[in-house]
């Protein structure tokens, strides 16, 4: 009997995502994606780089989707954050500021995956299943 994969999603202990995006309006998209996947738990969203850091210091974040450009800060400062702490979440960048120097600086801070937004959004499904599968 070949077991089903959307109940092996379901006994799985969810990825929990945090957020950090400064679009009202994909917020709201990202949102609603995420909210689908049934291995993803969104655990909210923050617009800032403080907010990002000050919400990760509990330790309950096993993803993050990361915006690079940001109501106040970057991206790039909540990587640099992330790399001075022993519980580090794995991160996505997803950004419209997909250049090769912003990609080679994202990865180098130890971001897992960068993504364009308007050209990867379908990925990021994929990449989230993937970041669930080896999270816990």
């Amino acid at each position: 009997m070949t077991p089903d994969p959307t109940q092996a999603a379901q006994a799985r202990v969810p990825l929990r995502v945090l957020l950090v995006e400064d679009s009202a309006l994909l917020v709201q998209r990202i949102s609603e994606l995420v909210n689908a996947l049934p291995y993803v738990s969104l655990q909210g969203n923050v617009n800032s780089e403080a907010a990002a850091l000050e919400r990760l210091e509990a330790g309950d974040i096993d993803a993050v989707i990361l915006d690079l450009q940001l109501h106040t800060g970057s991206g790039f400062g909540v990587l640099k954050g992330i790399r001075k702490r022993l519980a580090r979440p794995r991160v996505i960048v997803f950004t419209n500021f997909a250049i090769a120097a912003y990609r080679d600086s994202a990865l180098a801070l130890g971001a897992a995956h960068f993504l364009d937004k308007s050209r990867d959004y379908d990925q990021l499904p994929s990449v989230l299943q993937e970041l669930s599968e080896t999270a816990h």
